[in-house]
């Protein structure tokens, strides 16, 4: 079977993993960003762009799919805490607003009233407004929010996966009191997501830097794994590692981890010498 990542190459895991419920509006994501079929013999369509570090899954119509999808692009893609995760297609909205884009940035399932509160907000590139999810398409349209049906589950799923600030719905206004739902065609949803590209760009910019900062955030992991491999760290110890690490990095930038540790002959003395190191002002910090 094959994988979204290069095993030896970290790198190679997705920076953008996009959910999206129709080919209809997955279409213009995927030529923007010239994506291209993993495989015909996956759960759900994944389309990927290993050198921009794009996933893209096409879920189908509704929660329990949606819920699926993205579980199942995470685990094929073993993406990361770093991963920015985008939910993107067409919705309802109870004013004459077809075609214009919306960040959600309260997302609630009708069913069962629980909200997330997806995404770092992009206030001076698109609008915001609340999205309720449904179970089921409705005609009605009684609250000033969006209507659809993947949103909740989907951050829902997201949220286990990623921090919060990494995960972002956005929608199309495609239905309105005035142009109902049964009106809407694959067509017309690849067209109203498409006419929106440029601003779509502009968010993944932002997004782009947002994992960016992530990364170099959560780089630690990746560092300390020779000092994992090497010695036996319990769990409780990885973590004191991990804490001190960032302490040393924080404080003395420069500081060379490798030399202060040389010396030690277990995971009880590096973590002491990472002690001494903290408490002492009067080392030389330096790289030789």
């Amino acid at each position: 079977m094959n994988d979204c990542r290069d095993k030896n190459d970290l790198d190679q895991m997705p920076d953008i993993c996009w959910v999206i419920a129709l080919k209809s509006e997955a279409s213009p994501i995927i030529s923007e960003f010239k994506m291209s079929l993993l495989s015909n013999e996956s759960l759900f369509p994944i389309y990927t762009n290993r050198k921009l570090r794009h996933a893209l899954i096409i879920s189908g119509i509704g929660q329990i799919n949606a819920a699926a999808a993205t579980a199942y692009l995470a685990s094929r893609c073993h993406a990361q805490k770093w991963t920015a995760w985008i939910n993107i297609g067409i919705a309802g909205y109870s004013e004459e607003l077809v075609g214009e884009i919306f960040q959600a940035i309260k997302v609630t399932n009708f069913a069962n009233s629980r909200s997330f509160f997806p995404g770092y907000r992009f206030t001076k590139i698109v609008p915001f407004s609340q999205l309720l999810t449904l179970d089921k398409p409705s005609a009605s349209y009684k609250h000033k929010t969006l209507y659809d049906m993947e949103g909740a589950a989907f951050s829902e799923v997201a949220s286990r996966i990623s921090c919060n600030e990494l995960i972002f719905v956005l929608k199309v206004v495609s239905d309105t009191p005035g142009s109902l739902y049964s009106s809407v065609n694959r067509a017309m949803a690849q067209k109203l997501v498409e006419k929106k590209l440029k601003t779509i760009g502009s968010i993944l910019k932002q997004i782009t830097n947002l994992v960016d900062e992530e990364k170099e955030r959560l780089r630690l992991p990746f560092e300390a794994e020779k000092y994992f491999d090497r010695y036996h760290f319990s769990v409780t110890r990885k973590k004191q590692f991990t804490q001190k690490y960032r302490k040393l990095k924080a404080v003395y930038p420069g500081i060379a981890i490798e030399k202060l540790t040389e010396q030690a002959t277990n995971a009880k003395d590096i973590l002491e010498k990472m002690d001494d190191a903290l408490c002492s002002v009067s080392i030389n910090w330096s790289r030789k």
